[in-house]
């Protein structure tokens, strides 16, 4: 997956507290170690204590709601399908077998 992601053009760089890859230029990256594993049934909760936490305010954060990316109060548009192809066999290309 990672290659993947590279390949559509993220970075990423080594966490500090942990050994996992951070996104380069996210809204926030949060180094977390995990303290309790909870299932609810159709789903599984992650509970975990932050270690480290890098904030990068240039980066508007986005919401993600009823199968659409906001900014605040704002929709942001789907691609184009080009771009949305183009993806798809990138993932595609790098999915396991």
């Amino acid at each position: 997956k990672i290659a993947a992601l590279k390949e559509l053009g993220f970075r990423f760089y080594k966490g500090k507290k942990i050994k996992a890859l951070m996104v380069e230029g996210a809204c926030l990256n949060v180094e977390m170690k995990l303290v309790k594993i909870i299932d609810l049934g159709s789903h599984v909760m992650f509970v975990g204590e932050a270690l480290e936490a890098n904030l990068n305010l240039v980066k508007e954060p986005l919401a993600y709601h009823q199968y659409k990316y906001w900014h605040r109060g704002e929709n942001i548009p789907k691609p184009p399908q080009e771009e949305l192809d183009r993806m798809n066999a990138v993932l595609e290309k790098h999915r396991k077998k």
